[in-house]
This record gives structure tokens, sequence and C-alpha cells, in this order.
């Protein structure tokens, strides 16, 4: 059943931020100063003003990013974020997102586990509201969002799963609806999320030890 084989082994998912204000941003952006191009390049990665990797050539600090030359091709990063592209015109920046995970090697005996968390408090970004979603994949799971700067934002999904093959019947008709996997749209302006776990046990761990939570780019896939 190749569809569930894939379903466990996870790439890196890919979360959309947001500028804010992407107006004065956008506005901005046209007027480097001019010591600075409009545009340089890490690795295949074009990196418009008023990002950069020098502190001449910024808008402010918030904007700073490294390029990281031990990669063939080099690639950009914002802190420890890789980014993936950016559209000034549009405000927006897609970063690669981090995968939360926990795994059991008894139905009682967590092994393993992961939760991952950003925090963009004090920046000029924010998860872009409509263009992600929060998912939880796994048989037996209760995945939780926590968020915004004042931790007032809690939500949460849950999936459930008898067998593989009900897995496999549910990834090819029914979606991420609750079968081994469930969706929820991300709020607006939030700018700090840490996925954390609600489940201490696990009735599927011969079949399915592990359970996966991340925010992700509304429409990526496994």
């Amino acid at each position: 059943m190749p569809q569930v084989d894939v379903l466990w082994l996870l790439l890196s998912p890919v979360l959309v931020l947001s500028l804010v204000p992407a107006p004065a941003i956008s506005e901005t952006a046209q007027t480097p100063t001019p010591d600075c191009h409009s545009n340089t390049m890490c690795g295949d990665v074009t990196i418009p003003y008023p990002f950069g990797f020098s502190e001449a050539c910024l808008w402010d600090e918030s904007f700073t990013l490294s390029c990281n030359h031990s990669f063939s091709p080099p690639r950009p990063y914002y802190s420890n974020i890789e980014v993936i592209n950016i559209t000034v015109e549009r405000g927006e920046m897609r970063v690669f997102t981090g995968v939360s995970r926990i795994c059991f090697n008894s139905s009682t005996n967590v092994s393993d586990e992961y939760s991952w968390w950003f925090n963009f408090t004090g920046t000029p970004f924010l998860v872009t509201p409509g263009r992600n979603e929060f998912t939880g994949i796994g048989f037996h799971t209760l995945a939780l969002l926590r968020g915004k700067e004042d931790d007032s934002y809690f939500s949460g999904c849950v999936t459930t799963c008898t067998s593989l093959d009900e897995a496999e019947f549910a990834g090819n008709s029914n979606g991420c609806t609750g079968l081994g996997c469930c969706q929820i749209l991300t709020p607006s302006n939030l700018n700090k999320i840490e996925v954390q776990w609600q489940v201490s046990t696990n009735r599927a761990w011969k079949y399915s030890p592990c359970s996966y939570a991340m925010v992700d780019e509304k429409g990526w896939r496994l």
C-alpha cells in the first residue's frame, strides 16, 4: 500500500509568512540605498531589498538573512529557518517549517518526542491567514496548536484509525478529515506558534508508532 507508506515519510513542509504592513514594505523595497542592489542572490534564491545580508543594505535588522555556503548551491536562512522565496509585491516569504512528532514503543511508553515552535514577536512577520493550515497525522492523535504573543490562541485536531486499510481508503477518497489525518486553518495575527501533544497512549503503536503535526502551506501534500 504505497500511499500509506508515503504518509509517514515526511518531507519538509512549507509555511507562508506575511510581511506587515505589506504595502509600506513594498514601497520601501523600490528605493534601496545607492550602494546596494535591488536584488542579490543566495544560491538559486533571489533576495530582494529590503532583505539582505549586510547591515548597510537592509531596511532594518528585522530583514537580516544569512547565506549558508555549506550547501551546494547555498541556501538563504532567516535565523534558523530556510527561506524558499520572497515576493515583496505580495508581502510574502515562504519558508520550510519543522515537524513535531511523538513515537511509542508500547501502548503507554513514549520513546521519542519533539515539539516544533517559532516566535516572530517583535518582527514584521505573521503566519499568513488563509494560506496555511495545521495538520495532524497518525492513527491515535490529539495534536494541539498554541499561538499568538500572549498565548491566547489554542486549538487542535484529532485523528483516529483502526487499520492501515482504513487509512489508505481515507487518503484516496476522504482527504484529511480525521481518519489518519486532520486539518484546521490557522487564524489571523499569528506571530508565535508551538505545536504540542495531548496524548499519553497509542493503541495503534504496533503498526503506527509515530504521530506528526505541523503548520504548513494550504494545499501542500505529503
